[in-house]
């Protein structure tokens, strides 16, 4: 039971949800009409069943066992069997005996003699005895059955949803996993976080981007921690390679710039990538910046080889770069807006916002690029200024389903999120891995 957290799957299979309204012994005794009736039992039952039904009613299991083997020999008509099948299922659930609830239910869900109202409640626990014994696809058509006759039980959607994604069928088990979620919330709950994580692993391993994007960024809506975010982060970019969409080496700045500006840039491998990515895509500023960052907080060791010969490489770009007021210049008498463009990203990688800002908004209103990615740029330039509502408006302007899009959300999100935490000193062992299984 890894797929969902195993405390949380026990008590939802640990709870029996079937209470049926009245046993056939009572109803004997009251003389009720239709299923409630005396029931119609013939000598050759009515005495082990008798003895049986005392030893029930003394919750003596084993003393049961005998006589309630010779009554389910006997009984030869539905009232017998009905009245024999429940005694069976309260020998069998005082045994915990999977196997024997299951087959008392079986013979209970198909008997004319059960009320109507109990329908929902077996065929619910016929459907949770299944999930016990590991028998997922078995379970799916009696808890459909029971949601169908009315069950309520709060349970119901994670069983599905769990019965459902063990059986590979990934689009009914996340929307299973959406019921659940929306009932914890109704309820007045946050459902728990690894139900987060079994919904972006189940989408991960699909390949579906769009998804997989959408679920992080629920996850991370429910829990913004650090380290919570930083994995949402780095989980995204990975299932696009997962996809066969890899992000490009500017798309991959982006989001590291994310990582950067919310604390989620933790690691030595990110600040290697996130440097040597800026090196390579001609923005030697932003690599010089983030080495030093990375050195004075500890990520990265002053005397390592691999980021000296990239800090070097990034410092001699810088010089040899002229000054880009002479790019803003030549940008502002260009005919079109692709120079204002790189100039701007120019300026975001210096650091120097404002700056970017001015050109962005220059490359826009000159036409001739890719409005997609320089708004998403504008948008950044205007979150790391501190102009949050234009920061969003940005973002709002970059359309369609690809990467940029997803990048520009992601941002939007950040800006909406109240102040990320370190995870919690009792949940920091237990942090998920950043790549999911």
């Amino acid at each position: 039971m890894t797929f969902v957290s195993k405390l949380t799957l026990a008590t939802a299979l640990s709870l029996s949800a079937f209470a049926l309204t009245a046993d056939p012994a009572s109803a004997q005794r009251r003389g009720q009409q239709q299923e409630q009736q005396q029931l119609e039992m013939s000598e050759d039952f009515r005495e082990p069943a008798a003895e049986a039904q005392a030893a029930v009613e003394a919750r003596n299991w084993d003393a049961a066992e005998a006589p309630l083997a010779r009554a389910e020999a006997a009984a030869d008509n539905p009232d017998e069997q009905y009245f024999a099948a429940w005694m069976r299922l309260q020998v069998a659930t005082g045994k915990d005996d999977d196997e024997g609830v299951i087959r008392a239910l079986d013979t209970l869900i198909a008997s004319p003699r059960v009320p109507a109202e109990n329908q929902a409640a077996l065929n619910y626990e016929r459907g949770r005895r299944a999930i016990v014994l590991d028998r997922r696809a078995e379970a799916i058509p009696f808890l459909l059955r029971a949601r169908e006759l009315g069950s309520t039980s709060a349970n119901l959607p994670l069983l599905l949803a769990s019965s459902y994604l063990e059986n590979d069928q990934v689009s009914e088990g996340i929307a299973e996993l959406e019921r659940a979620i929306q009932a914890e919330e109704a309820a007045g709950r946050k459902a728990p976080e690894d139900w987060y994580n079994l919904a972006v692993a189940k989408l991960y391993g699909t390949g579906d981007r769009a998804a997989t994007a959408g679920w992080l960024m629920r996850q991370v809506e429910a829990y913004p921690t650090i380290p919570n975010w930083r994995r949402v982060l780095i989980l995204y970019r990975e299932s696009n390679d997962t996809a066969g969409a890899q992000l490009g080496a500017r798309q991959k700045i982006d989001l590291y710039r994310l990582m950067r500006a919310s604390g989620a840039l933790a690691d030595e491998r990110s600040y290697y990538e996130y440097a040597d990515a800026a090196v390579n895509a001609g923005l030697p500023w932003e690599a010089v910046t983030v080495i030093e960052e990375g050195r004075a907080g500890g990520s990265i060791a002053s005397n390592e080889p691999t980021f000296n010969q990239i800090y070097t490489q990034a410092q001699r770009a810088v010089r040899n770069e002229q000054a880009l007021s002479t790019y803003e210049r030549q940008a502002t008498a260009a005919a079109n807006g692709e120079l204002a463009a790189q100039t701007g990203d120019a300026y975001l990688a210096s650091g120097n916002d404002t700056k970017a800002i001015e050109l962005y908004q220059l490359a826009l209103e000159k036409g001739g690029v890719d409005t997609d990615v320089v708004n998403l740029r504008l948008g950044i330039a205007q979150a790391r200024s501190g102009n949050e509502t234009a920061a969003k408006q940005s973002f709002a302007q970059v359309s369609g389903t690809g990467a940029t899009a997803d990048i520009a959300r992601f941002w939007t999100t950040w800006i909406d999120l109240p102040e990320l935490a370190p995870a919690p000193a009792s949940e920091a062992a237990a942090q998920p891995a950043a790549t999911a299984n």
